[in-house]
């Protein structure tokens, strides 16, 4: 491909652009079952980047077609959604970081399948901390050559930031209930005793929603893109404070060693976690056990709406422990178990262990 021509443009539902390359026949409108209209070939970028809303998807492109929607981006600010699928990005992310830093709207970023590399990492985490306060779905998945190390340094944007509004948010609330209190009894306490003290303009605390703002973030995409135990406690940290983060996907990275799934499944079963969505597929949990039992027995307790434990070599004799750790107490409350295909399991043990994860009465 080798000029903007070549590229097919779809606008979806008046709102949104989403470019493919594609040597089907385009010179016709096509509309299919999802409503997309295809526009002929030859369609201007300019102007249907004009013409489009707030959410671009680009499927694709190669780096010269990627360099000049960067160019384009820059008089697009109120963009709310940039979703990347199968471009060329490798070199070319500081363009991109450069093209949105002035955008305040932006609440979704997705760079899937983007030839993402180390070298990239740090230019991805300039528009992390660019956009954590309004982005609330980030996406990495597919990018295979991405490091451990590199995806740990994104993940620790995110986290320190919600560990941040999570003391920020405490400390609020403790000097709340200290000024319901008289200042004799505040002076006693030493790390908020300025805070309590009236007529004090230095110590004032600052509103809740502006020491919350520090992160937006919801779903978490980690999927098959390099991450070991390294990211993995990263995003444990997310999950300790993160209380707005309902969906993390980590399918299909094997480099996260069964100590690492423990440590994080167990922070995932604590009160302040919100999660509602986890995707932990094809990954190697099923076939060994920790001295201390299955990093999966960690879940034991845990409310989710949908947990995917898909391809995680789950076999009879490992299903048969695990419904019953996690049928304790009846507390374990998980909505849509999926454990096809990839696991070896019977039907009565796939029947364990969904019974295991109903709530008892």
């Amino acid at each position: 491909m080798t000029s903007i021509c070549s590229v097919s443009y779809v606008a979806i539902a008046a709102t949104s652009l989403t470019l493919s390359s594609s040597d089907e026949s385009l010179h016709e409108d096509v509309r299919d079952t999802a409503g997309e209209l295809r526009l002929p070939q030859g369609s201007s970028l300019e102007e249907s980047l004009k013409n489009c809303g707030s959410e671009i998807h680009l499927v694709g492109l190669n780096q010269d077609e990627v360099k000049k929607l960067c160019t384009l981006l820059k008089s697009k600010m109120k963009t709310t959604a940039i979703k990347l699928t199968d471009c060329n990005l490798a070199g070319v992310v500081e363009l991109l970081s450069a093209a949105t830093e002035m955008n305040e709207s932006l609440e979704e970023l997705l760079l899937a399948d983007c030839k993402l590399t180390s070298n990239d990492v740090q230019h991805l985490v300039a528009m992390v901390s660019k956009h954590a306060p309004t982005l609330r779905i980030f996406s990495l998945r597919d990018n295979e050559d991405l490091r451990d190390a590199a995806v740990a340094s994104i993940v620790t944007e995110f986290s320190t930031r919600a560990e941040k509004a999570f003391l920020n948010s405490n400390l609020h609330r403790q000097a709340k209930e200290l000024a319901t209190t008289s200042i004799k009894d505040a002076v006693r306490s030493d790390s908020l005793a300025s805070i309590a003290t009236e007529g004090s303009d230095d110590t004032e605390v600052a509103p809740m929603q502006t020491q919350l703002k520090q992160l937006a973030l919801k779903t978490l995409d980690l999927s098959n893109c390099g991450v070991g135990n390294a990211t993995c406690e990263k995003v444990r940290k997310l999950m300790l404070y993160g209380e707005d983060v309902e969906e993390l996907k980590l399918s299909q990275n094997k480099d996260i060693t069964m100590y690492a799934w423990k440590d994080l499944l167990s922070t995932i079963t604590k009160p302040q976690c919100h999660l509602k969505c986890l995707d932990i597929s094809s990954n190697p949990i099923g076939g060994t056990w920790l001295a201390t039992g299955s990093p999966l027995q960690s879940l034991a307790g845990l409310k989710l709406d949908h947990l995917d434990l898909s391809g995680c070599q789950l076999s009879d004799s490992y299903a048969k422990p695990l419904a019953q750790e996690l049928s304790k107490k009846g507390r374990t409350c998980i909505g849509n178990l999926k454990l096809e295909p990839g696991n070896n399991l019977s039907p009565e043990s796939i029947n364990d262990l969904v019974d295991s994860c109903r709530p008892k009465h």
